[in-house]
């Protein structure tokens, strides 16, 4: 089935058409939420939460805008976020979980391997990783992560130059100007 198909299937809420939909999506979407450092028994919570979000309003979708991947990443970030918050995992005391370094220059890294880095950010303090993969990685502004997160633009800039420092610390001889 093609995505027109699927889509077209599933706003008549053909069980094959959501279940093409969910299994052409899935792993995807799984990898944005483990990119969050959702692990666990709370990732099936999210993938659930994040399907119903996505089959409840897939009407709203407007294939002419663009394609549908983006809109699906952007219900999943936001179904990730929701779920940091509800579990409290975002409002952790930051300079207490990981204090200020400064001394990190710009670096980036080069030969690390993506396990590697993927183990390291997921040892951020959330709150650190959910600014960094918001910005770094799906290329929020601060301004919306701000917004998203109920933060000030500024504490946004400062939570990601804190997960780069952090970052650029534990990869240690990896690290080569850090994006």
């Amino acid at each position: 089935m093609t995505d027109p198909e699927i889509l077209h299937g599933c706003l008549k809420h053909d069980r094959r058409a959501q279940r093409a939909l969910y299994e052409k999506h899935l792993p995807y979407l799984l990898a944005i939420i483990r990119r969050y450092g959702v692990a666990g028994e709370d990732v099936q919570d999210v993938v659930q939460e994040t399907f119903t979000e996505i089959f409840i309003t897939l009407a709203h979708f407007d294939p002419a805008v663009g394609p549908i991947r983006p809109w699906l990443a952007r219900i999943t970030i936001h179904r990730t976020l929701n779920h940091f918050r509800r579990t409290s995992r975002l409002n952790t005391n930051l300079k207490e979980a990981y204090p200020e370094r400064v001394s990190a220059s710009p670096e980036v890294i080069d030969t690390a391997s993506v396990d590697a880095i993927l183990a390291e950010l997921n040892r951020l303090p959330p709150a650190y990783r959910l600014v960094f993969n918001l910005y770094v990685v799906d290329g929020y502004s601060h301004a919306e992560i701000g917004e998203l997160l109920g933060i000030t633009s500024e504490g946004s800039r400062t939570r990601l130059n804190r997960a780069r420092a952090a970052l650029r610390e534990r990869l240690g001889t990896f690290a080569k100007n850090l994006p």
